[in-house]
C-alpha cells in the first residue's frame, strides 16, 4: 500500500541499512523505490545504488548509475566526488 506522501529518505535509509547488512538485492529494491518517489534527482542516491549494484556483482549496471551521477554533477567542476566516482568506474567497470 502506497503512503499518501511517500518520502524517499525512508527508502534510501532502509537501502543503506540493508546494504550495510550485506543484503544487497533488498538494498537495490529500496534504493530503486527511493529514487522512484524522489522529488528531484539526487547524486548521492545514484552513487549508493551503484555501490549496491557492484556489491551484488552487477558491474555494468553499477557503471550506468555512476555515469548518471557524474552527469548530474556536470558543470560543478573537477571536485573530489567526481574524481572518486570516476576512479570506481575505472577500477570496477571495464567497458
Amino acid at each position: 500500500m502506497a503512503l499518501e506522501r511517500e518520502d524517499e529518505r525512508i527508502y534510501i535509509s532502509l537501502g543503506q541499512c540493508l546494504y550495510e547488512a550485506g543484503r544487497y538485492a533488498q538494498a537495490l529494491k529500496a534504493y530503486d523505490d527511493g529514487i522512484r518517489v524522489a522529488r528531484f534527482e539526487n547524486v548521492d542516491y545514484y552513487l549508493m545504488l551503484g555501490d549496491a549494484l557492484l556489491a551484488n556483482n552487477q558491474r555494468k549496471q553499477a557503471w550506468v548509475q555512476w555515469r548518471r551521477a557524474l552527469s548530474l554533477r556536470s558543470g560543478v567542476g573537477d571536485d573530489e566526488l567526481s574524481k572518486e566516482t570516476e576512479k570506481k568506474m575505472q577500477l570496477h567497470c571495464h567497458r
